[in-house]
């Protein structure tokens, strides 16, 4: 029988444990062809205004899917060798020379990746349009999606994934070769001591998570930003302790108390899972980080997206900004707005004026994200107009000023901080005079939009008038604001006014403009997560899936004999299921654990609650966990029943 018949052969026999490694190498092929065409779609690039944005975070994502691919096949490769060693010993001893047994894994191996980038190729053609119109709805650009073939895309994934299947086929190739015959028949008995406490790993488990869980509780803003890193290596290196000596260890001991954990199918089922847990140990932990990673991106790009509104809100707090210094615009912007048929509910003008700040900046808050002491440009505002703005939007009004004092307004920071931790005083330099000005009060809303208020000063109106008459002319800007209703649809709107006042309006803000960058950054970044968490979560269940369907061959061989000792087929099935519950359900409650404490450091950098966009998240990823649970218990029950006829025969 030539190489290519038993490829054939091969390939029908295994088809069962090739679908789910198939299935997952097609998902793989799929992600990176989406993203290399839309990176490519022109309907994007011209219809956003941040085209080389797009570009860019859909090449970061194509590469992370190609090394993540590499490492999906190159272990699940590893899994299939071990799987099929006793079988390759066979070949040997039937005659067909090292070399040909090799040939025959990598035909094999080649078959599948060929396979499977011709179907991700297919389904990802088809699949295109629908991803497009979906990234298109999250980003809110007004375009009517097409379909559009990219070539170059097709050409670059068929380039990226070639390589990875021939790198994957040709290690099989070169372990077959250099293997012995013996090593063959013993690669899948693995030489296993009795699991026990490690107690340098337990300890550097609970160490390691009980600083990030420690730190994750109880940092504010500053601390995130300080030692997020640190969490993320000390969370890594917690888990990877865990499941190497704690987990197995805790089970081991477990199984002295005979009476409460050695019961029925119990007894079957730790007596393997404690071997089980630390054989698979690293798969465990990088799965469980794989699913912290996960559930934690698709959650914070959700809550992101979630609250969009308030964010885009806080940016503008007109609808429309800008500077001139012919007060006639702005009538002319309320005329045109009235026009379009929306109602002007304020048109506001006012004056700032550009003044270099020296010394402490106007916290201390801000030294410690290290920004310079100075000199910096700002703006400073009278007190009356501040009044104004602050009554306008409802809110109550600023505490008198005397000559000397100031507000400062910083929307970096909240309000809730302890005024001893702010600057007491800032130094503005009014034309060749430095002038020491008092901090009495910090508010974090800007009244104005958030490019001219960083940072701004609010001085008593006799003192601004005496900076303005130290600065001068040129150093006043004077600002027109104004404020409609529906400010949500007014894109056409801002395109005319944008047109009709000229260059008379410098420095035009519009709401609809902060509306569409939000939206198509934090839609794409949406769109993004979702797609690596699916590649992700695939993945991870795959290569579950693999090892314990690979471990079913030496399962069967023992509940067989335990069948023969009298075990009831009931008692094997909960065993098993027992055993599939933890390998499937610890990594994930890790997962599910890491998550939390993330989110909760996480919290401190978004705005509004994340706790809905959390439950959804971790929801539908149990609910998929449990799943792939099923199928791979269906399957490996399955397996087991196939073992005790291959034995006989």
């Amino acid at each position: 029988m030539l190489p290519a018949d038993l490829a054939r052969r091969n390939l029908r026999r295994n088809l069962r444990d090739y679908a789910a490694y198939y299935s997952c190498l097609v998902f793989v092929v799929v992600a990176f062809y989406s993203f290399s065409s839309l990176r490519e779609n022109p309907q994007f690039l011209e219809a956003s205004k941040s085209s080389s944005r797009i570009t860019a975070m859909f090449m970061v994502s194509s590469i992370i899917v190609a090394v993540f691919g590499f490492a999906f096949t190159w272990i699940a490769s590893g899994f299939f060798l071990k799987r099929r060693s006793k079988e390759i010993a066979t070949y040997s001893l039937l005659g067909l020379r090292r070399g040909e047994t090799a040939r025959l894994l990598f035909l094999e191996s080649a078959v599948v990746g060929l396979f499977a980038l011709g179907s991700g190729l297919l389904l990802g053609g088809l699949l295109a349009r629908l991803e497009a119109m979906a990234l298109a709805a999250l980003m809110r650009l007004p375009i009517e999606v097409r379909f559009v073939l990219a070539p170059r895309a097709v050409l670059v994934t068929s380039g990226v994934f070639l390589a990875i299947f021939l790198l994957s086929a040709a290690r099989s190739y070169v372990a077959v070769r250099r293997a012995r015959l013996v090593d063959l028949f013993k690669a899948e008995k693995d030489a296993e001591r009795p699991p026990r406490l490690t107690l340098p790993l337990s300890i550097a488990a609970l160490l390691f998570l009980g600083a990030g869980y420690g730190v994750a509780l109880s940092a504010d803003l500053r601390g995130v930003i300080r030692f997020m890193l640190p969490v993320l290596g000390a969370t890594i290196l917690g888990t990877y302790c865990l499941f190497s000596g704690l987990a197995p260890g805790l089970l081991s001991l477990a199984r002295r108390d005979r009476r409460r954990w050695l019961s029925g199918p119990r007894l079957v089922a730790y007596s393997q899972l404690s071997f089980r847990l630390r054989r698979n140990s690293r798969l465990l932990a990088t799965i469980a980080v794989l699913d912290a990673v996960a559930m934690s991106s698709v959650a914070t790009t959700a809550s992101i997206y979630a609250t969009g509104y308030q964010q885009i809100t806080e940016a503008s707090e007109f609808t429309y900004e800008y500077e001139s210094a012919d007060p006639a615009l702005l009538g002319k912007a309320a005329a045109i707005v009235r026009e379009e048929g929306r109602a002007v509910l304020s048109a506001e003008r006012f004056a700032l004026l550009r003044a270099e700040l020296e010394g402490a900046p106007p916290t201390a808050e801000a030294r410690e994200f290290g920004e310079k002491d100075g000199p910096f440009k700002g703006h400073l505002m009278r007190r009356s107009d501040y009044a104004k703005r602050l009554a306008a939007r409802g809110d109550s009004a600023p505490p008198g000023l005397a000559p000397g004092q100031v507000i400062a307004v910083d929307p970096a920071y909240g309000e809730d901080t302890n005024m001893r931790a702010w600057s007491s005083a800032v130094t503005a330099r009014l034309g060749s005079i430095p002038r020491s000005f008092a901090v009495v009060l910090v508010h974090r809303d800007p009244p104005i939009s958030l490019e001219k208020a960083k940072p701004l000063l609010v001085l008593e109106d006799g003192e601004w008038e005496r900076a303005a008459a130290a600065l001068g002319p040129a150093a006043r800007v004077e600002i027109s604001g104004l404020v409609i209703d529906r400010p949500g649809d007014s894109a056409a709107l801002t395109e005319r006014l944008r047109a009709e006042l000229g260059v008379g309006a410098v420095n035009f803000v519009a709401y609809s403009d902060h509306e569409r960058d939000f939206y198509e950054t934090s839609g794409m970044m949406l769109f993004i997560g979702v797609f690596l968490c699916l590649v992700f979560f695939l993945a991870a269940c795959a290569l579950i899936g693999f090892k314990q369907l690979i471990d079913a061959r030496d399962d069967g061989r023992r509940y067989a004999l335990l069948r023969k000792l009298g075990m009831s087929p009931e008692d094997g099935k909960r065993s098993v299921a027992l055993q599939l519950r933890v390998v499937f359900g610890l990594p994930l409650l890790v997962g599910v654990a890491h998550t939390a404490f993330a989110m909760r450091m996480l919290s401190e950098l978004l705005d509004g609650s994340i706790l809905p966009a959390v439950l959804a998240t971790t929801g539908a990823y149990l609910l998929f966990s449990a799943f792939f649970y099923r199928a791979t218990l269906t399957s490996y029950l399955r397996a087991l029943v196939r073992v005790e006829p291959e034995r006989r025969s």
